[in-house]
């Protein structure tokens, strides 16, 4: 069984991780971090 503050920690940092990868999908123009900014976002949205 989760406490619910220990989840909301993690909540709280997947929604940070999910907007790094999103700015840095928006900002970057390299390939090679655009590749790895979208595995950070697909590994976020995983459940």
């Amino acid at each position: 069984m989760t406490s619910r503050p220990h989840a909301e920690a993690i909540l709280q940092w997947a929604r940070k991780a999910q907007a790094i990868a999103r700015n840095g999908l928006a900002f970057t123009h390299d390939p090679f971090d655009r590749e790895r900014y979208g595995q950070l976002r697909a590994l976020v949205a995983q459940r």
